[in-house]
């Protein structure tokens, strides 16, 4: 009788344990893209309600307004994504070239100088119609965050 060496296994209980560590590090990997920041934001609130605690304040009441403040109300949930907007969008230019390898510093400090170039041209052109002041003002914000 002979033997076939080179024919592959069938799949039986032992190989299916084989898997697993390779399903495991799938899965241990993206929990640890979970995890990580989980624990990152846990050891913050900790620490920062130490700080809290030696000025004598009560920790949880200052993170209960803090809430409050961020998501209590629905003017407060607009209020959070109208200012987390331009930071979000400022992020992504920022994330977007780094999957080409490319290497973007002072992405908030454009968004800073194109406000503010924006800002001086619509205070510029204050007595000029609607529209042409806000094409002046995107026109005046891409330039100066640009530069």
């Amino acid at each position: 009788m002979k033997a076939d060496v080179g024919a592959p296994l069938a799949p039986s209980g032992l190989g299916q344990l084989l898997r697993l560590p390779a399903y495991g590090r799938k899965v241990g990997g993206a929990a640890e893209f979970v995890v990580i920041p989980a624990l990152a934001l846990a050891a913050s609130l900790v620490l920062f309600g130490i700080f809290v605690a030696l000025f004598g304040k009560n920790p949880l009441d200052l993170y209960f307004y803090m809430y409050q403040g961020a998501f209590g109300t629905w003017f407060s949930w607009q209020n959070t994504l109208t200012r987390a907007a331009p930071l979000i969008l400022t992020a992504l230019c920022t994330a977007l070239p780094a999957q080409l390898g490319m290497v973007i510093i002072g992405g908030e400090g454009a968004l800073l100088i194109g406000a503010l170039s924006a800002t001086a041209a619509a205070l510029t052109l204050e007595s000029a119609p609607p529209l042409f002041v806000d094409l002046a003002m995107a026109a005046a914000g891409m330039i100066g965050g640009g530069l």
